[in-house]
């Protein structure tokens, strides 16, 4: 019997690697990727020259882009919050007529309050009923 020791017993390979298998695998990985991307290339200049023969030449009688009506976004909030509150503060602070055909007004909140202090709250009125 031949004592031969294994690589577990050594505590290292005894052989080096197959060096035909691994270039081959490489070698076909590296093909694989060459052949991926010429393909895409091919790919994307049929689909550019496919866009191109599709879309329709624009029209010299084109109006320029209108935006629809509705809402739209804010482009500074901050400065619309601004003008926001100053209309709501010149409304608050303000006389103005509410409805004019039915004698309707509105004064400054600060009026208002000393209105309704002088004139005092409406109190209702507890009515018995008759059994």
């Amino acid at each position: 019997m031949s004592e031969e020791k294994s690589s577990k017993d050594l505590g290292f390979e005894v052989s080096d690697a197959k060096f035909k298998p691994i270039f081959i695998a490489g070698l076909s990985l590296f093909g694989l990727v060459i052949i991926g991307m010429t393909s895409m290339y091919f790919l994307f200049g049929f689909y550019e020259n496919m866009s191109e023969a599709k879309s329709k030449p624009i029209s010299p009688l084109a109006q320029e882009r209108q935006l629809p009506d509705g809402p739209r976004l804010q482009i500074d909030p901050d400065l619309d919050w601004v003008i926001f509150e100053a209309k709501q503060d010149s409304i608050l602070n303000s006389y103005g007529w509410i409805s004019k055909e039915a004698g309707i007004v509105r004064v400054p909140i600060e009026k208002a309050i000393e209105l309704s202090l002088e004139r005092g709250f409406p109190v209702r009125t507890v009515q018995q009923e008759n059994k």
